[in-house]
């Protein structure tokens, strides 16, 4: 259970403002995360500061770069960032996509409990789910949050990206993700983007002092995606683009 002093205390540390109806849908997801965690095995992490700064706020950090009115989260284990998303922008169609059933099972009936008629999960691969036409090329904004390395990410989630929409890719430490930036540089203009910008971020915790250390990698569709993508997952590992 997290508190709701709490969560407005660590959001207003790291400057985001939160209404308290979305407070509220916030703490409940979380009994929920906690209700069910050992079952669908969801999260390691459990406690209050934890959930609410490495699973929220850190979630939230990609809100003010979402466009459009259709989200699609890549890898979207339990709900993040799609669920938070869904919470602070109830006029975006966001489906979490993540190729575990339990786990889309448990955003599907989180997301029924909290009211969340914007959430609509797909239990598929992402490699696979990107040549389906009612899915390639037809997302405002595709955001993945701690999937895969730079290399890998990009041709799962490119492909699914209008052409002008944008692809967010949400890493770690800068100069980590700058590597991997790098390794990734001819993908991306391959699979049709460009990076766009790079935003470091960091989130501050609780009395211990914790910060951690964030960046937004995104990119803008720029022209089609070859059909040819993305490759089977075993290729795309074994053979950079």
């Amino acid at each position: 259970m997290i508190r709701e002093s709490r969560l407005f205390e660590l959001c207003d540390k790291n400057k985001i403002t939160l209404g308290a109806g979305e407070a509220g849908r916030l703490c409940d997801f979380a009994d929920i995360l906690y209700t069910e965690n050992e079952k669908y095995n969801l999260t390691a992490t459990t406690d209050e500061d934890g959930i609410i700064l490495r699973h929220f706020i850190d979630s939230m950090t990609v809100l003010p770069y979402i466009e459009g009115e259709r989200m699609l989260d890549v890898g979207s284990g339990a709900g993040f960032p799609a669920v938070p998303a869904a919470i602070m922008k109830p006029s975006l169609s966001v489906t979490p996509l993540d190729s575990t059933g339990k786990r889309m099972n448990f955003v599907k009936a989180a997301a029924g409990s909290l009211g969340l008629s914007n959430v609509h999960p797909i239990t598929a691969r992402a490699e696979e789910a990107a040549h389906d036409s009612a899915l390639r090329e037809s997302f405002d904004t595709v955001v993945s949050r701690a999937v895969a390395k730079m290399s890998v990410l990009v041709e799962i989630t490119i492909p699914f990206a209008k052409v002008g929409g944008v692809v967010i890719a949400m890493k770690g430490e800068e100069d980590v993700a700058a590597a991997e930036l790098d390794e990734a540089a001819g993908a991306i203009s391959v699979l049709g983007a460009e990076v766009e910008r790079i935003v470091p971020i960091e989130l501050f915790g609780g009395c211990d002092g914790e910060a951690l250390h964030r960046t937004l990698i995104i990119m803008r569709k720029k022209k089609r995606t070859d059909g040819r993508f993305p490759r089977r997952y075993a290729r795309i590992l074994k053979e950079r683009l």
